[in-house]
């Protein structure tokens, strides 16, 4: 069952543009708590500009993709971008403070990558993120060179 639902979710990222919806909502059905599956679906809903069923579809689902380490930061990151895309800037914010910043602490790349770009892309809205990059700049230099120090 595994098996096939990482299959569905990998096919799904291939189709975004044409439709795949159906495919990873299959995907969903048979591992709701798969982020990854979550994940294909946010960028389904993003690039076909359904913001508002996106923003309905990840905040309905947290419960099922938050405990996954790898990919929580990632999925709220993209809640945010939603809600960026709305100029709901507070609330972009509030994901930062209560999620997406913490999470950057982790060090992982990844995170790290979610976190500076939603700054600066609040920045190039013209929203004041007030010191909010401070608290990015160890975890940035920890990875020079390539290497987590």
């Amino acid at each position: 069952m595994r098996k096939f639902s990482d299959r569905l979710k990998i096919e799904v990222l291939g189709a975004i543009v044409c439709g795949a919806g159906k495919i990873n909502r299959q995907g969903l059905e048979l591992r709701r708590e798969d982020a990854w599956a979550t994940h294909a679906s946010a960028h389904c809903m993003e690039m076909n500009g359904r913001i508002n069923e996106g923003i309905a579809f990840m905040e309905s689902t947290v419960q099922n993709w938050n405990p996954c380490f790898m990919l929580a930061c990632h999925n709220y990151w993209h809640t945010a971008l939603f809600y960026l895309e709305k100029q709901d800037y507070d609330t972009v914010l509030s994901y930062y403070d209560s999620e997406i910043g913490i999470r950057s602490k982790s060090g992982a790349m990844l995170d790290l990558v979610d976190a500076a770009s939603i700054l600066f892309r609040l920045q190039m809205e013209g929203v004041d993120v007030g010191d909010r990059w401070n608290a990015l700049l160890p975890i940035a230099e920890s990875h020079i060179d390539g290497k987590k120090q």
